[in-house]
């Protein structure tokens, strides 16, 4: 009787501590997956939030491009059926030193955006640094800054966007020997030269990342295989 009581007891005590363990193990799987989640909820948090910082550079180009077409919009087309000019010269001024705005404002966020792109790809970490929010604000801001204060700049020392009724465009004029006139042929010419090099250089490194992946995978493996 004493024996029987003793192997009960010692087949309780196994049934406990088994079933510790599975309660163990399950929370061990528990925590784990978890964790995964979390791991996967961080990640995608992290490509939304870069979605969402690219969305932001490229809203501003798009409302600056769709502002620069209205512009010319209300010049050209009372010019073409009036046949001469209809505004006044002080209006002209403002129409014209808001195009001269939104043309730099254009080019220098869409320059924002390609090393955005850039540093997304080759560089995260610094991406995760520099171009999350409230910093992107500031970085786009900046730029408004500068791009106005630049024209402010452009129109006192002489050089300045004028509408021409004859060819029904806008076009720069200055004074002879105008400093200015290099940071604005700078920005017309060598700017979107600038953007295809910088989406060159991810184009290219994408490409050899995805080599060098390929690769590394093969001889995974064959090592394997051996």
């Amino acid at each position: 009787m004493d024996n029987c009581s003793a192997e009960q007891a010692l087949l309780e005590e196994v049934v406990e501590e088994s079933d510790v363990e599975s309660i163990r193990s399950f929370e061990n799987v528990l925590v784990s997956a978890e964790d995964e989640l979390q791991l996967h909820d961080d990640e995608g948090t992290a490509q939304r939030n870069r979605k969402r910082h690219h969305y932001d550079a490229a809203t501003k180009l798009e409302a600056v491009n769709w502002a620069s077409l209205l512009l010319q919009i209300i010049i050209v087309i009372p010019t073409t059926f009036a046949g001469s000019l209809i505004y006044s010269h002080k209006f002209m001024i403002c129409i014209c030193s808001l195009d001269y705005i939104t043309y730099n404002l254009s080019s220098y966020f869409a320059l924002f955006l390609a090393l955005n792109r850039f540093f997304i790809f080759v560089l995260p970490k610094f991406d995760q640094i520099w171009f999350q929010r409230p910093r992107i604000f500031i970085f786009l801001v900046f730029i408004e800054v500068v791009v106005v204060s630049y024209v402010g700049a452009s129109y006192a020392s002489g050089y300045y966007t004028n509408f021409s009724a004859t060819e029904y465009h806008f076009i720069q004029e200055s004074d002879e020997g105008n400093v200015l006139r290099a940071i604005v042929d700078f920005t017309a010419y060598y700017v979107p030269f600038i953007m295809i090099a910088i989406y060159f250089v991810i184009f290219a490194f994408l490409q050899f990342s995805q080599g060098l992946c390929q690769s590394l995978i093969a001889n995974k493996l064959a090592t394997k295989i051996r």
